[in-house]
């Protein structure tokens, strides 16, 4: 904890007790980090996470991730772009991205990206964007695709048995000295 207070992150005021409010911890910790850096990234998230926009009513509103294209999206919007290339041959999905605010004000960095899939419109995987304003659409959706390549190549290393053999590393307290041992 005190490591926390050091890198100005919020320490939390109970212990988190479930795996879940370790990860919304972390994650709020990572993204933060990145941020201070303005590193790009894209974040998958889930339906129900809330950001800030402004419709075209102009009011700033604060909505879940599922209602912007609602509130927004005209169907020109969407873009045919290929995330990308899978067995089968390009991964096509229509894609739209929307502005968000960053602390209430529009910096032209922070972006919400739409994927809907082309057999069921009404399934949409959402992801959050922090690029530089010139970013586009199709950069983003490349670097999507460049996730999906990592998972990949993890799941092909589980599939050869690499997640049973795979060191952890310790520092004793006593000597300050790194211990290096396999998993049973």
């Amino acid at each position: 904890m005190q490591r926390c207070s050091f890198q100005a992150y919020p320490i939390p005021q109970k212990f988190a007790r479930n795996p879940g409010q370790v990860s919304q911890f972390l994650l709020t910790i990572y993204v933060k980090h990145v941020m201070r850096r303005s590193h790009p990234y894209v974040l998958a998230v889930a339906c129900d996470e809330t950001v800030g926009m402004r419709p075209p009513d102009g009011r700033r509103r604060q909505v879940e991730v599922r209602e912007v294209e609602a509130l927004v999206l005209k169907a020109q919007e969407w873009q045919r772009l290929s995330m990308s290339e899978g067995t089968k041959g390009p991964r096509l999905f229509d894609w739209a991205r929307v502005p968000l605010l960053h602390h209430w004000e529009d910096d032209a960095r922070h972006w919400l990206l739409i994927r809907r899939s082309l057999s069921d419109a009404k399934q949409k995987a959402y992801y959050l964007v922090f690029a530089p304003p010139a970013t586009s659409v199709e950069a983003m959706v490349r670097a999507i695709g460049a996730r999906w390549h990592i998972e990949e190549d993890f799941e092909t290393g589980k599939d050869m048995g690499l997640d049973h053999c795979a060191p952890r590393c310790t520092i004793t307290a006593s000597s300050g000295k790194r211990a290096t041992h396999k998993r049973k």
